[in-house]
């Protein structure tokens, strides 16, 4: 088998390190002598595989298939949007503070950049159902968080580019974003005229 030996904020940085699903890997049995995964909460491999990962001098990855993962199409990853699913934000938070109490600032980095693509994706995901009424403070409160990491948290993210992630600016800047698409739609509309 070939592989390739990586330190763990190296490769917590590229796209296979930065999936931190528990499918896709394989774990020596005595890493989870003391660590276990939390139970009844949805995202547990996000509490548990940073300090799994992180524990190891190296970690050894491959290209090649080794194992076959079963895609349940009922699973939870594809069920109905539910209260639940905001414990992975929790999860995010817990793994900003390890990276940030370890120095770990390029894996801090790449995680305040999940936590907004998390955010968003949960903004726009309860604006998209139909009954949000009782969602409104949620929905404040994580568009609140959105903007606070976009603009005062990224000291080690950087930015995140705006032309690339519009959909995040969206999620955090409605009302803005209206703006913006309705200037988009009429510069093309004004090109149209023009050819």
């Amino acid at each position: 088998i070939k592989y390739d030996l990586q330190n763990p904020e190296f490769l917590w940085d590229t796209e296979y390190g930065a999936t931190v699903t528990a499918w896709g890997k394989l774990f020596k049995k005595e890493l989870f002598k003391d660590i276990r995964f939390p139970v009844g909460i949805l995202s547990e491999d996000l509490y548990t595989l940073p300090i799994i990962l992180f524990s190891q001098k190296y970690i050894a990855f491959t290209r090649e298939q080794l194992y076959y993962y079963y895609y349940n199409p009922k699973g939870i990853m594809n069920s109905n949007w539910n209260l639940d699913k905001l414990t992975m934000l929790k999860a995010h938070k817990k793994q900003i503070k390890f990276f940030r109490k370890n120095k770990l600032y390029r894996a801090l980095k790449r995680q305040r950049t999940s936590y907004c693509f998390a955010l968003a994706s949960f903004i726009l995901q309860i604006n998209q159902l139909e009954n949000k009424e009782g969602l409104k403070k949620i929905i404040k409160k994580l568009t609140m968080h959105l903007k606070v990491q976009l603009f005062f948290k990224l000291k080690y993210s950087g930015y995140i580019p705006f032309t690339e992630n519009k959909w995040i600016y969206d999620a955090a800047f409605p009302k803005m974003m209206r703006c913006y698409w309705l200037i988009v739609a009429l510069k093309n509309k004004e090109r149209m005229f023009k050819s």
